[in-house]
């Protein structure tokens, strides 16, 4: 299974202290999966061969993502940051037939699924660009 690409919306609710936010966040997430299956025949121990071979791609598969962060500004335009990300996607499932199999496995049918769960964990140093923003009248 690879994944190629993973994108995230999500906002983020968190509590400051001075130049500190801690908060919780999750969303949407995006991937792009791909999964690939060979299924072999095992007869006494010894492989008889591959009776069945499929590749499934799943553009866009969508899931969810929930986390937590902290994030501190050192200046007006300069913060640090460290998230904690899980990603949860729904199942993948496929079914294949098998055509021209060995020891009368022609005619049988490849069922699987798969399921993407995924952790990680992010550092990072932001730029904030402009300055802020204040009400003139």
């Amino acid at each position: 299974m690879t994944t190629n690409w993973v994108a995230t919306v999500r906002p983020r609710f968190g509590w400051v202290a001075d130049r500190l936010l801690v908060y919780v966040t999750g969303g949407l997430a995006f991937t792009d999966q791909r999964n690939r299956q060979t299924s072999i025949v095992v007869v006494n121990g010894q492989i008889a061969g591959p009776i069945g071979s499929f590749d499934l791609s799943s553009s866009g598969n969508i899931g969810a993502v929930v986390g937590a962060g902290v994030e501190y500004a050192w200046t007006n335009q300069w913060s640090v940051k460290a998230e904690y990300l899980h990603f949860d996607f729904a199942t993948v499932r496929a079914s294949a037939g098998v055509i021209g199999g060995i020891g009368g496995f022609d005619g049988a049918v490849m069922n699987s699924s798969w399921h993407l769960t995924a952790d990680t964990v992010r550092v990072g140093i932001n730029y904030h660009f402009g300055d802020p923003v204040v009400a003139r009248y």
